[in-house]
């Protein structure tokens, strides 16, 4: 007596249990764990892939926010730079129009002094002549008749050389 027999398994059953085993274990290998190994390989190579992608994105991106960051610090610099420009142009625009508003005046002031002297000299001109005019008819009227006509030249240019030296 076998012990298969004693213990109530039939061995031709148990062959053909066993060889379906290996045929069904056979199949499964072969139909679906290979696809399914093969599916959950390319998946892992794209998560990887997709993983390596990210990474690379966000050092760029660490990146460009550097670069950015960058930019704009020397972009207020540059800023800086053109205030201060400005400013100094500004500046020397401002004192060019002040020293030209100066010289400007003092031309003015220049003319105007001119312009005095000329009528201060015109004046005390006309007065000469307008005094001599007086001092001549004053002495004829005092000295009556007897002065003569060059004495009375003379005298007028006494007077008139008398005046000249008076400060108006």
């Amino acid at each position: 007596m076998d012990v298969f027999s004693q213990l109530g398994i039939d061995k031709g059953l148990l062959i053909a249990q066993v060889v379906n085993i290996l045929i069904l274990i056979f199949l499964l290998h072969r139909f679906l764990y290979k696809p399914i190994l093969k599916a959950l390989d390319s998946r892992q190579t794209m998560v990887t892939a997709s993983v390596k992608k990210a990474e690379e994105i966000e050092v760029r991106f660490k990146e460009t926010a550097q670069e950015q960051q960058q930019i704009l610090i020397d972009a207020r610099i540059q800023a800086q730079d053109i205030i201060v420009q400005a400013r100094a142009v500004t500046q020397a625009q401002h004192e060019q129009a002040l020293e030209k508003t100066k010289v400007d005046v003092g031309e003015v002031v220049r003319q105007a002094r001119l312009q005095i002297d000329a009528e201060r000299t015109k004046m005390i001109s006309e007065a000469s002549g307008e005094l001599a005019d007086l001092v001549l008819t004053a002495t004829k009227k005092l000295a009556g008749d007897m002065a003569s006509e060059q004495m009375d030249r003379a005298f007028v240019q006494k007077a008139v050389d008398g005046l000249k030296n008076v400060k108006v």
